[in-house]
């Protein structure tokens, strides 16, 4: 389910290495927010996500050949593979166990081993949950501490183990099953300070989160462009946060009037022709007042992901009122800005049909000009189409310089 979320669209063109930093970032959110700000009910939304980057990296590093049950379960084939017992009783010293001897267990057991996500929780449970609490078990907080602790040794292994795995392939396998099988004793831990009365399940939270597309842009075949971690671990600049919209992780008008600023000043020279194009949602008020707001912000999220998927990398796009966005295209003329705008209005009901928006009607109304001298004179004059095109009853795009297009 979640290689079918990301891997084609979000994770095929990132290296192993940008996957693990992303893996370390969700890692340490989950300490921060349980740890550091004793908020544990928060640092639980981190746990699906450090599975999600976990499996996103065995598959960039198995280039999409790895089977990440057999990866567990031949480490750990529902026995301990030091002690070949459940539960382990190995007692702090780790036994004389050949490769040999642990793959016998494993292919005696083949065929009856457990296979869902929940099923492998349990069967760990089994091995080790009386080893997870030994050292703590009337301070739950300290014992997760102690098993983080663990998860995050595995963590550095697991790296020296991408680094050297053109060397050793082999290991690589076996420090990801031995992360995993810290992460679902996190997981089954985190119930004792969450006031949960029952062990929280790994299927649960992976649900929750990802119930079957992305929860961010609500996509089965996630579509949002990379930013900045959602929930920041450094600080950033004071008003730095300014220039960047939340909810669609857009450049905002603070954004704009500094990119203007650049212009004006010949810091940032723009390459002829520019094209800016203004973007309003049609009757966005109605859908609010309708659907509420929520469905609102869903509208404008999808609308983004079709601007993006036609605009190129180094295009810029703002969010700069509620429901209208700029769009700057330098090397494009007008002609071809009307050209990308009619292909995002052919692609948005593709993407509302593909998301929890399905069967509502979606359009946007446009202005398109090219920018001469003064980029803000464009501004107003792409903007000034885009409200007679709403005036004209929504869905056109209208440009200057052109008697009809």
């Amino acid at each position: 389910m979640l290689d079918g979320i990301y891997g084609s669209s979000q994770n095929y063109n990132r290296t192993s290495y940008e996957l693990f930093s992303h893996l370390v970032e969700v890692s340490g959110a989950f300490a921060k927010y349980l740890f550091k700000r004793n908020k544990p009910i928060e640092a639980c939304t981190f746990l699906p996500r450090m599975f999600s980057w976990s499996l996103a990296v065995y598959q960039k590093v198995k280039m999409g050949q790895g089977q990440i049950e057999s990866a567990l379960l031949k480490k750990f084939p529902t026995v301990c593979p030091y002690c070949l017992q459940s539960p382990c009783a190995c007692k702090g010293i780790k036994a004389e166990v050949t490769d040999e001897d642990l793959r016998k267990v494993y292919l005696n057991r083949s065929g009856g081993q457990s296979t869902t996500v929940d099923e492998i929780q349990l069967m760990f449970r089994r091995i080790y949950e009386t080893t997870w609490w030994k050292t703590s078990s009337d301070r739950p907080l300290e014992a997760i501490r102690s098993v983080y602790t663990r998860y995050v040794e595995e963590l550095s292994e697991l790296s020296e183990s991408i680094r050297f795995h053109h060397l050793y392939p082999q290991n690589f396998d076996n420090e990801f099953a031995d992360l995993m099988a810290w992460w679902f004793a996190l997981v089954s831990m985190m119930n004792m300070v969450v006031d949960e009365p029952d062990v929280l399940y790994a299927g649960t939270l992976l649900w929750d989160m990802f119930p079957g597309r992305c929860p961010i842009c609500r996509l089965h075949l996630c579509d949002c462009r990379p930013g900045p971690v959602r929930e920041v671990l450094s600080k950033p600049l004071l008003g730095e946060m300014n220039s960047l919209d939340p909810l669609t992780l857009t450049l905002t008008e603070r954004g704009l009037s500094d990119f203007l600023a650049d212009v004006d000043s010949g810091a940032r020279q723009l390459d002829q022709p520019t094209t800016v194009m203004v973007v309003d949602v049609d009757s966005l008020s109605n859908i609010n007042r309708d659907h509420g707001r929520d469905v609102g912000n869903r509208v404008l999220v999808v609308l983004v992901n079709a601007l993006r998927q036609k605009l190129r990398q180094r295009d810029i796009l703002f969010r700069v009122h509620g429901d209208t966005f700029v769009a700057f295209a330098e090397d494009r003329t007008v002609l071809e800005g009307v050209g990308l705008l009619r292909r995002v209005g052919d692609l948005l009901p593709t993407l509302i049909s593909l998301s929890d928006l399905r069967g509502m009607t979606v359009s946007f109304s446009a202005g398109v000009a090219v920018i001469d001298k003064d980029a803000r004179a464009s501004i107003e004059d792409a903007e000034r189409l885009a409200k007679r095109a709403a005036e004209l009853g929504g869905g056109a795009i209208l440009p200057t310089d052109l008697a009809s297009v």
